[in-house]
């Protein structure tokens, strides 16, 4: 009770920093509407917007583990900082082509805001915002034609954890057992980057060897598969963090 009162403190906290920093925003853009903003202007603004979305989705998640506090104020916060983004699109847009000459200024807005994935992040995560609060995410190794391990690992926001090992591991069957809940929190940074993507799917099926599929029941579920390890650097450190926090390691090479 007591860990769940400092870290709903917390919570109140930091959105409260958050909420002051959208009105700081939102200040700032009345004061300069007059003045002449460059792109490093812009840019600079929708960098610190997307920190704060960051900041924001994190909260989101150590409440969704942690407390029953109400999401509704985070929801406002990405809501808000969708338009405030979609605000910065347009205006850097209607700048004179010449000043719109860096490459990195320039792809970073453009793509941000065409690709959606703010967008996409809200409507996923707009059930939690009401009643459905359960959080799952399972991990399932297929094995490749030899000697790889073929198991599967799932943990819930309670901190159960059921293991079952198929084939090529040190226990074949099932395991159950709990970890601390608080372990979840280490998965936050890589729950950020599985709702930010919108690629669900690396590599060739038809040729892959080894595959690994990570589901996250969180709002809309979520199905990432890597197939021979072709998807980013954080989605491998992201099966690796889920098999420590569940202590698989055991269970797969003894």
């Amino acid at each position: 009770m007591k860990t769940r009162f400092l870290i709903s403190i917390g919570i109140v906290v930091t959105l409260s920093v958050l909420y002051t920093s959208i009105s700081i925003t939102n200040d700032s853009d009345i004061l300069i509407q007059d003045s002449q903003r460059n792109p490093s202007d812009i840019f600079q603004d929708f960098v610190d917007s997307q920190k704060r979305v960051d900041a924001a989705m994190n909260i989101w998640f150590d409440i969704i583990l942690h407390s029953d506090d109400d999401l509704v104020s985070t929801m406002a916060i990405l809501e808000s900082e969708k338009t405030i983004q979609d605000n910065l699109y347009d205006e850097y847009l209607n700048l004179p082509d010449s000043e719109k000459t860096n490459e990195e200024i320039h792809s970073k807005i453009i793509d941000s805001v065409n690709d959606g994935w703010l967008d996409r992040s809200i409507e996923s995560l707009k059930p939690q915002k009401d009643a459905e609060r359960d959080f799952r995410i399972t991990l399932e190794h297929n094995g490749c034609e030899n000697t790889c391990p073929i198991y599967s690992v799932m943990i819930d926001g309670n901190g159960d954890v059921l293991y079952k090992g198929l084939k090529n591991v040190k226990e074949i069957g099932k395991q159950e057992y709990q970890i601390q809940p608080d372990r979840l929190t280490e998965l936050n940074p890589f729950l950020l980057e599985a709702y930010r993507g919108n690629i669900d799917e690396y590599g060739i099926k038809d040729e892959a060897k080894n595959t690994v599929i990570i589901t996250i029941q969180f709002g809309q579920a979520k199905r990432i598969v890597n197939h021979d390890n072709s998807g980013p650097e954080w989605l491998k450190d992201f099966e690796d963090k889920i098999n420590e926090i569940t202590h698989t390691r055991q269970y797969v090479y003894g």
